[in-house]
């Protein structure tokens, strides 16, 4: 079973940089008397240099109120209808059988509804600023700094500014049997673990390919082009969590040291992502590119993971993916997109529109990935570990509908 969020507070807890316990309370978007940019660019008592640790956002903090921007009187959170830590535990542990019928296999589908569970409804002049400060964030990193932290990435594409990832990927693939994962995905899976997409195209394992196809991880050339329009010959990294460039402090998200967003609409923007709208011809096939096949891990101490994630993407950047529990035997059907302008992924597991993933399309082209789970008002950051092409059923007759 996930660890249950709720009796993780080491986790939700403000971490600091130094023995100072305080965190910036200024609002880092209002130019203030000291003339600091309106841009974003916070003020040097806001500012967290390369050497910071994630702070992701305690319960206390939207405690308050539904915005996480004061106002003594509101409910709290979970009272005005966000997901409870339980209901994302449950979720996340995938513990909840939905549309399982008698002696049938677990399996969940997606409704055709975009609606983006209890985050704000953020409209398109506040998406285009939020995705106007990712861009210049990371437009403002030095070149040096960048080769730094592309260099002995141990898998991860970025060089953490401590141990915290590598010591977590060590203890999952020095732990757990890779080999275990080789019957998901496979014909014999897709014959007893059906999943219910929205539309029939975001059937991605669907057609001539062999299902081995999905367990290839691409490049980031290869990535760059399935996409030749979108001009992405610089990739952004997303590292989230210890030693990360995505920090939280005082109810607000920096990238690279520039604010970007509140944490609540942050998360929002993620879930804006993530939205998939109806396609004009929902009954055609799509093509897709595999992003491969991985482990999820969600803690530390989660060292065997029995849920396996399997990730596509299409032309208009819209991702599907099936998750699936060997433990509880469930499957769930995952759906998302990823941002042109940011390189952002974000998706949603099942019908569960209060907890969205995201990481970077970049990403999610390397062995291992740091993840950040939006829910309940608060944070978590969970590892994806890239798992090999099963060498058995090699000679499988391709998936046909």
């Amino acid at each position: 079973m996930l660890p249950n969020v709720g009796s993780q507070p080491s986790r939700l807890q403000p971490q600091v940089r130094s023995g100072n316990q305080s965190t910036p309370t200024a609002n880092p978007f209002v130019r203030s008397n000291n003339n600091s940019s309106s841009t974003g660019r916070s003020s040097p008592e806001g500012r967290l240099n390369s050497e910071g640790r994630t702070t992701l956002r305690p319960l206390a903090e939207s405690s308050g109120s539904t915005n996480g921007r004061g106002g003594g009187n509101s409910p709290r959170a979970s009272e005005a209808g966000r997901a409870t830590p339980q209901n994302v535990n449950n979720f996340l542990g995938i513990s909840r059988e939905r549309n399982a019928g008698s002696g049938a296999t677990p399996s969940q589908s997606i409704s055709r509804s975009n609606g983006r569970g209890n985050f704000n409804n953020l409209n398109a002049t506040q998406v285009s600023r939020i995705n106007t400060n990712v861009n210049s964030s990371f437009r403002n990193v030095t070149s040096d700094r960048v080769t730094a932290a592309r260099s002995v990435n141990n898998g991860f594409g970025y060089k953490y500014g401590n141990t915290h990832w590598n010591n977590w990927a060590g203890g999952v693939r020095g732990t757990w049997n890779p080999h275990r994962f080789h019957n998901c995905f496979t014909p014999r899976f897709w014959a007893t673990n059906f999943c219910n997409f929205s539309w029939p195209r975001s059937c991605y394992w669907w057609g001539s390919s062999p299902w081995t196809t999905w367990w290839n991880s691409p490049s980031w050339g290869g990535v760059c082009n399935w996409f030749p329009t979108y001009d992405w010959s610089t990739p952004n990294y997303y590292a989230y969590g210890p030693g990360g460039n995505v920090l939280y402090s005082g109810g607000y998200v920096y990238l690279n040291d520039l604010a970007i967003a509140t944490a609540e609409d942050y998360a929002a923007s993620a879930a804006k992502i993530a939205e998939v709208p109806a396609p004009a011809n929902p009954d055609q096939p799509a093509e897709w590119l595999p992003l491969g096949t991985f482990a999820l891990s969600a803690g530390e101490d989660d060292k065997n993971p029995d849920r396996v994630v399997q990730l596509a993407v299409d032309k208009d950047g819209v991702i599907s993916g099936t998750m699936t529990n060997q433990k509880t035997k469930q499957t769930f059907p995952i759906q998302g997109r990823v941002d042109k302008e940011t390189q952002r992924v974000a998706f949603t597991i099942g019908d569960a529109k209060d907890v969205v993933f995201e990481t970077g399309i970049f990403n999610l082209t390397q062995q291992q990935t740091p993840v950040l789970v939006h829910g309940e008002g608060r944070e978590e950051t969970y590892l994806l570990l890239r798992l090999e092409q099963p060498k058995d059923e090699s000679a499988a007759a391709p998936i046909v509908p």
